[in-house]
């Protein structure tokens, strides 16, 4: 039997108390890719995360016990806001993340800023978004940074026991703002 096979990876496992990880930076590869065509000058500073995630997604599988990771997927067109928000629906309880848990490299939130585009909404190619149970969190927190790929991976946030389909974000002022899907893209398709 395949790891797959002994340790069903699925959106239809994720429940509450579950940990929410991401495995690097967000927002990196679009804003390298609109800086590169816009000639806007932060792509010197700001690498495209495109990175294939195999390697790191089976030494996770390989070392982490069964059923302790439940789902995982690329955060990439939509960004980590689009993934929430199908996380949101398919498990039928709020998304929470925090603020100022998210990975995101202090030049890509200045380019954001200055863009006047939110990071949580933009396309990654090397980041992944993982749901783990919060028993084996750090185990999977650990294993994640010890990878070339992963050295910035960080718990955002967690599902709530709240039954209702929403994303929200504790913000760094303690306030709790709800994140609304986009519908169409806050940026044209980069690739």
């Amino acid at each position: 039997m395949g790891v797959l096979e002994q340790s069903p990876v699925s959106i239809k496992n994720v429940r509450p108390g579950q940990k929410i990880i991401l495995s690097g930076y967000i927002g990196n590869h679009s804003i390298h890719l609109l800086s590169l065509r816009e000639g806007l000058g932060f792509e010197r500073n700001i690498l495209s995360d495109c990175a294939p995630l195999n390697m790191m997604i089976r030494q996770l599988l390989d070392t982490v016990p069964a059923g302790k990771i439940t789902s995982m997927r690329d955060v990439t067109r939509g960004g980590l806001s689009a993934v929430l928000h199908e996380y949101a629906r398919a498990a039928k309880h709020e998304m929470r993340c925090e603020r100022q848990s998210l990975p995101i490299q202090p030049e890509t939130a200045m380019a954001a800023n200055m863009l006047g585009v939110d990071v949580i909404n933009l396309a990654n190619e090397g980041c992944l978004c993982l749901f783990v149970e919060s028993d084996s969190a750090e185990e999977v927190l650990k294993l994640l940074q010890a990878h070339p790929l992963g050295q910035k991976a960080a718990i955002i946030g967690e599902v709530l026991t709240i039954p209702q389909a929403k994303v929200s974000m504790l913000e760094q002022d303690g306030t709790v703002s709800t994140i609304e899907e986009l519908y169409g893209a806050e940026l044209p398709r980069l690739c």
